[in-house]
């Protein structure tokens, strides 16, 4: 049977340690080598082995005793990380990767006294720091526990003095105890440092009753121009079903690159929703301003989904302005037959076909043809149709 994918996930995250160690001025032994192959080899046992050897030459290697930790839960033997963990922590007391894996072992075994007494050795030995509090309250989370997350939330930010550090564990904990706005107002401080975070802004808020909808857009948008939050703030206003909504949130920021970023995501997620005439507002306005053949089509797409055939040419000329004929033919003449046949402009879609034929293969000349018989029949003339489709035969 394959690795758990938490196994996987912390195999590859070794794998970034072994990488980036001669980098940062870390040696990387031989037994860690050794280790990293034989678990990617489904050897734990050997795997468990080659760090156990490391671990004895240097008791504080974290990537030894992150090895360790999860071969031993492969193997079922969390219990016998603990002495190991012990050692390695009074060798570098201050390394907060060892301190964490102690409280997840222990969390692993129930051992509910030991795991507190852990939390608070760490807290004491190192007390400005927010890697405890955040660590635990993660796992309380985890647990369900939100009465007890809250408490060392609580704590955590009176005796740093600050809540600095712990704003995602503070908004996710407001969201699971339904307190929303509280919520959304830590996200905003989060993603004002971290907007890597918007995903799991969007996940923690999407739930959102109705009635507190107002106030999560209140204190998303904070006054700011947070492009992280405006980002998530219009994804939670497109699943909320207020699409226009969605874009306003976003329209009027500063023209740099967060902008043009912000504008692209939400074109994909609106059409993703099928928000087509939104999709296409955020396309059109990172078309002023970084005009591509590829935003101009997509605009066009957008306006053909959404009703608007005559919007839809005047993109697609836009794109072709940008394009040679050869490009045009398979590019952009699709979507300008469409858009006249839409428009039951026969003549000209005739004319375009005409016009492109040269730089058409045999199998892009039938399909267009097609598109221009439809041209015909919504104009009445349905023998035209046929006998532009008898070329086919």
């Amino acid at each position: 049977m394959r690795s758990l994918s938490a196994h996987n996930l912390g195999f590859a995250l070794s794998l970034t340690l072994f990488a980036v160690a001669p980098a940062v001025g870390q040696q990387v032994s031989g037994a860690e080598q050794r280790g990293l192959l034989l678990e990617q080899e489904e050897k734990y046992h050997q795997a468990a082995a080659a760090y156990r050897e490391a671990l004895v030459k240097t008791p504080a290697s974290v990537m030894a005793l992150l090895g360790l930790e999860r071969v031993y839960a492969q193997l079922g033997w969390p219990d016998s990380l603990l002495p190991i963990l012990d050692r390695s922590i009074v060798a570098a007391p201050k390394e907060p990767a060892l301190r964490a894996a102690q409280i997840r072992t222990l969390r692993s075994l129930g051992l509910t006294d030991r795991l507190q007494h852990a939390f608070e050795r760490w807290t004491r030995d190192m007390p400005g720091d927010a890697g405890p509090y955040r660590e635990y309250v993660r796992m309380l989370l985890q647990d369900g526990q939100l009465r007890t997350a809250d408490s060392v939330l609580q704590r955590g930010r009176s005796r740093l003095g600050t809540g600095r550090g712990l704003e995602l564990e503070q908004a996710q904990l407001r969201a699971a105890m339904g307190e929303w706005a509280l919520s959304a107002a830590s996200w905003y401080e989060a993603l004002d440092r971290a907007p890597y975070l918007e995903q799991a802004a969007i996940l923690s808020l999407i739930a959102t009753p109705l009635e507190m909808r107002p106030a999560v857009r209140r204190d998303l948008l904070a006054g700011g121009r947070n492009v992280a939050a405006r980002r998530v703030l219009a994804a939670l206003e497109l699943h909320w079903g207020a699409p226009r909504e969605a874009w306003m949130v976003l329209r009027d920021l500063p023209r740099d690159t967060a902008t043009f970023t912000a504008w692209s995501e939400f074109a994909r997620r609106a059409e993703e929703a099928e928000a087509w005439t939104v999709a296409r507002a955020a396309l059109e306005a990172l078309l002023r301003e970084r005009p591509t053949s590829d935003i101009a089509l997509r605009a066009a797409r957008n306006a053909l989904q959404g009703d608007d055939p005559a919007g839809a040419l005047t993109l697609v000329g836009l794109a072709e302005q940008r394009l040679d004929s050869a490009e045009a033919a398979i590019v952009t003449l699709p979507m300008r037959l469409e858009a006249l046949a839409a428009l039951g402009r026969a003549a000209e879609a005739q004319q375009a076909l005409e016009s492109y034929t040269a730089y058409a293969t045999p199998e892009l000349r039938r399909r267009h043809r097609t598109l221009v018989a439809w041209a015909w029949v919504r104009a009445g003339d349905v023998a035209r149709a046929r006998a532009l489709l008898g070329n086919d035969v």
